[in-house]
């Protein structure tokens, strides 16, 4: 919990940061020009937190449609979404396993995720070479359920049937699902080179609960 409220008050911070630059630069400035270049390739890294923080990492593909507007596509590959709820379920089957067993057992679970999503950004504000702008992406997630269970020490995960205990959906496997979300960010753009950073909140309609996943990105890229 910690590390989440250290994440949302850092994208707090950013978010503010953002509306601050906004405000502070001339409405003369605001004239939005087309770049020669007319797509775009980027890679993209930063944080993802669900319940935990882990990597997040990926790239970006796109095409301005007008002097506002660009259309893109994005990979990203996130280390865990895992929920609150789902680990707490986990640590429930390993203290039915310990009041079973007699003797000390764990749970826990990861859930990587792999996002393969499209988009609409849109520029709301441009003062030179800085963009100030919102998008709003949609596509699928492939979320991969990782629970590690213990009993006195020794890893029986794959050992399970042996205790009676059989995982379901929201703990096992591998699922594939609708994702949407938004968010805000900037850009900066030097020549044909950009560099960004966005924050932003992805919806990965997992089984029984959603994984709503926070995520604080940057990306460095080339206009072609």
């Amino acid at each position: 919990m910690r590390d989440t409220r250290l994440v949302a008050r850092t994208l707090v911070r950013l978010a503010v940061l953002a509306a601050g630059l906004a405000c502070a630069v001339p409405v003369a400035a605001q004239t939005v020009a087309a770049p020669e270049s007319q797509w775009f390739l980027g890679g993209t890294g930063g944080a993802a937190v669900v319940q935990k923080v882990g990597g997040a990492f990926g790239g970006e593909i796109g095409t301005r449609v007008t002097p506002r507007l660009d259309v893109f596509g994005e990979f990203l590959a996130e280390a865990d979404v895992a929920t609150r709820r789902r680990i707490g379920t986990a640590m429930d089957v390993a203290a039915v396993l310990q009041a079973s067993q007699g003797v000390t057992a764990t749970g826990t679970l990861k859930a990587p995720a792999a996002l393969f999503m499209g988009g609409l950004r849109y520029v709301f504000h441009q003062s030179g070479d800085l963009r100030l702008f919102v998008q709003g992406v949609g596509g699928v997630a492939r979320v991969t359920f990782q629970p590690a269970f213990t009993l006195a020490g020794a890893d029986i995960t794959s050992q399970l049937a042996q205790f009676g205990v059989t995982l379901g959906a929201d703990l096992a496997g591998t699922t594939t699902k609708a994702a949407f979300g938004g968010g805000v960010g900037l850009e900066l753009q030097r020549g044909v080179w950009y560099v960004g950073g966005q924050i932003g909140l992805v919806s990965i309609r997992t089984p029984s609960q959603p994984s709503n996943v926070i995520q604080a990105t940057a990306t460095l890229g080339r206009w072609f």
